[in-house]
């Protein structure tokens, strides 16, 4: 950090590292919320698969899954040209 900014380092040193070092970070859960978008999706998944016997249940959900998994990673791959995320991309240029 210090070869990088000189005046980010001091300004750093200043603060108290629990208020910006990772290992001070609490790990328990801001929310206890749990609905998100791969919980619906999972939801939809089982819904459709639920008539179903078990085995083909469970190989159709598992196919659903995978399918989204590499879908979701595929996109990500085609929309960053590189290490970093397009947001920080073009706070950093």
């Amino acid at each position: 950090m210090r070869t990088l900014d000189a005046d980010a380092h001091r300004w750093l040193e200043q603060m108290p590292p629990n208020t910006w070092v990772r290992a001070f970070f609490s790990e328990f859960p801001k929310c206890d919320m749990l609905l998100n978008n791969s919980c619906e999706v999972f939801n939809k998944y089982i819904l459709d698969a639920r008539e179903m016997p078990i085995l083909s249940m469970i190989m159709k959900i598992k196919d659903e899954l995978m399918t989204r998994v590499y879908n979701k990673q595929k996109d990500v791959h085609d929309k960053w040209p590189g290490p970093i995320c397009p947001k920080i991309r073009k706070k950093i240029l």
